[in-house]
């Protein structure tokens, strides 16, 4: 466990910072009509303000996506880039019969894929599925993301 939860944090939050970097080249690109509707998007947090744009580049049903963001960004980055001192209860591990600190229920093996999984979802559908105003990025980003979930793809034993 202890080998697994450093590692975990580090996966974790660096999928955190790539959707980051993604919001960051889109927003570039699209916003919404009105300055109202973005401060009511902004007003749910960094996961949202992300869902937004997302929403805004890509002809794809967002939904989905939100409470895995919210995860993503309240439950798992937030904590390791902004940990708060004090005492919790232990928690039962995902995987192992037993009790632990907060940090190994949540920093492990299966964090890490959903958050790729997430990351690599969200990369997809941005390329596969540009809303005009991105069609460029798209174009230009599609080599590297084919490339990133082909690999992932192989890691899985999935690929052809």
């Amino acid at each position: 466990m202890k080998a697994e939860l450093k590692p975990a944090m580090i996966a974790v939050a660096a999928c955190a910072h790539a959707l980051d970097a993604l919001y960051a080249e889109l927003a570039e690109h699209v916003g919404p009509e009105t300055l109202a509707q973005w401060e009511q998007t902004r007003r749910g947090g960094r996961s949202a303000e992300i869902a937004g744009v997302l929403e805004l580049s890509a002809n794809a049903d967002v939904d989905e996506w939100r409470p895995r963001l919210r995860k993503l960004f309240e439950a798992l980055r937030n904590p390791a880039i902004h940990p708060k001192a004090k005492a919790r209860r232990l928690l039962s591990h995902p995987v192992l019969p037993t009790n632990v600190p907060l940090e190994y229920a949540i920093y492990c093996v299966e964090a890490v894929e959903e958050s790729v999984d997430l990351l690599l979802a969200v990369l997809s559908t941005c390329v596969a599925a540009p809303r005009a105003a991105v069609a460029t990025w798209a174009n230009d980003a599609r080599g590297v993301v084919d490339q990133l979930v082909a690999s992932r793809a192989a890691k899985l034993g999935l690929s052809e």
